[in-house]
């Protein structure tokens, strides 16, 4: 099997063996095993793949594949007998897509799939190869906690034909008996310590280990059964159909019609990123009366008021409106998900919460979600940081540590205080407050397209908002990022010197 030029593995070991895909999220792990999907397509061999996310039905865009899931599937699943979709998957050498993005019960199916195929693996023992995405759902650290009949297929699985392959962004997750069963391993880009740790065991030259936190998008080390036990730093070859499970980025989207897009949108899709406005709500009148209490007296309690009201002009400034979905584990390592819309001033980045806005993070627009990481560990902290203590904080690598410092102190917001012992100990310039992303929560509606004051345009960038979001909650997701306009009044105040009060307008 070709993954690319000058590198191809045995696909026999492959499909009959046990491997592991491993790589941080956005380092292309997802795009790999889709890589490796066509090239089994394109040889006609059957597989199964558990997609919780529903990442890989784009399949079916170039090869012929069952797509078993949700009510826009081949098959829903839930109409499914799983024992006999097994049976004529392996016998008749049928590939699956087990897309389980719109299941509530997806562990009682994933137990029923494994089991099923392991018992028809032992009575037609023909190759078969079993792919399961984001394993540490199904297999936690705690082995009670696992679904039942995946470690069996790991151990026993091989005798009869069926294969495994596993694939996580954070190996750290992932029960280490079922780990310690791949034979074959893709390990792509990991910057958390506790996730470089797990799979230190793989690699028998400690400076291939160090290069994880710094290797591109789509490369990866391969290595076991599948390169004959060589130690191979690849870079993965393009996909022949549509990556469904990227990370979206300006420019990689078109425009089609808009209404198209409105029949088609899914539960879980993305929102649109059309702009909008609040409605104005407040009248003139009521805005004079505003502004009459805060005109200057000549005297602080009585006396001739001494300013007077000039242009009153109406002023639509940009507000950034963020729906982020947060995803938490369970001690058992379950999944939850919560939903939660932020919102961010367009011109100064500070979070809005009611009428207060949270500054303190806007100085962190700009820098990696690393850099954020980190920056966010000196304003949780009260005493100055050494790199050991970043590392324990943050769980990423202490070479990633010791960069991000330099980083950050050629930007002028981190400084070194002194040592302590042998350690350099470092705090920022300027001491800000965290704010908790979950005390943030607010939601709100655009009201209407029409604007008919002046439209201040957005000083934020959309991908440092992100950056900035994923510095905060590493395992969030963005859903949606829209401009939303807010309407404020100005009006100018003449005396011994000119002001102007800003009053807003979409409150009665």
């Amino acid at each position: 099997m070709m993954l690319n030029i000058g590198f191809e593995i045995d696909a026999d070991e492959l499909v009959t063996g046990r491997t592991c895909v491993i790589a941080q999220s956005g380092a292309g792990k997802s795009y790999a095993i889709g890589v490796i999907l066509e090239e089994l397509l394109k040889k006609n061999i059957a597989f199964c793949i558990v997609d919780p996310e529903g990442e890989y039905k784009s399949l079916k865009e170039k090869f012929s594949i069952l797509w078993i899931g949700g009510e826009e599937a081949d098959v829903k699943l839930e109409e499914t007998n799983i024992s006999d979709l097994a049976l004529k998957s392996v016998k008749e050498n049928i590939p699956i897509v087990f897309d389980l993005s719109e299941t509530l019960d997806e562990n009682v199916k994933v137990k029923e799939l494994f089991e099923s195929l392991y018992q028809t693996s032992s009575k037609l023992k023909i190759p078969y190869l079993l792919l399961i995405e984001e394993v540490d759902k199904y297999a936690p650290q705690s082995s009670k906690n696992m679904v039942s009949g995946l470690l069996e297929i790991a151990k026993r699985g091989r005798k009869r034909g069926l294969g495994l392959l596993i694939a996580s962004q954070r190996p750290a997750f992932v029960n280490k008996n079922l780990l310690s069963q791949c034979g074959s391993q893709f390990i792509g880009k990991l910057t958390i310590r506790n996730d470089i740790d797990a799979v230190r065991f793989f690699f028998e030259d400690r400076k291939n280990l160090l290069k994880l936190p710094d290797l591109d998008r789509g490369r990866f080390f391969a290595m076991g059964d599948v390169t004959k036990n060589k130690t191979l730093l690849v870079k993965i070859k393009k996909r022949v159909t549509r990556h469904v499970g990227y990370t979206p980025k300006i420019g990689e989207r078109s425009s089609p019609k808009i209404e198209e897009v409105k029949k088609n949108v899914g539960r879980a899709g993305v929102e649109l990123k059309d702009e909008g406005a609040l409605k104005v709500r407040l009248s003139k009148e009521e805005l004079v009366k505003i502004v009459e209490k805060k005109r200057k007296r000549r005297f602080k309690l009585f006396g001739k008021k001494v300013e007077e009201m000039g242009v009153i002009k109406l002023v639509y400034e940009p507000l950034v409106r963020v729906g982020l979905r947060l995803i938490k584990r369970s001690l058992t390592g379950k999944r939850k998900f919560e939903d939660v819309v932020l919102v961010l001033d367009g011109l100064t980045g500070c979070f809005v919460h009611g009428d207060d806005r949270v500054c303190g993070v806007k100085n962190l627009l700009g820098l990696t979600s690393i850099q954020i990481r980190v920056m966010l560990e000196f304003g949780k902290s009260k005493k100055d940081l050494s790199v050991n203590d970043l590392v324990d904080k943050t769980e990423l690598n202490e070479n990633v540590i010791r960069d991000v410092l330099k980083q950050l102190r050629s930007r002028r917001l981190v400084t070194v205080t002194g040592k302590k012992g042998r350690a350099n100990h470092y705090s920022p310039l300027n001491k800000f407050k965290v704010p908790k992303i979950k005390s943030l929560k607010q939601g709100f509606e655009s009201e209407t397209k029409k604007m008919k004051g002046e439209k201040v345009l957005p000083k934020i960038k959309e991908e440092d908002v992100r950056e900035l979001i994923k510095g905060f909650t590493p395992d969030s997701e963005v859903m949606s990022y829209q401009v939303v306009y807010k309407p404020f009044y100005t009006v100018s105040l003449n005396g011994k010197k000119k002001r102007v009060v800003k009053v807003d307008a979409s409150k009665n």
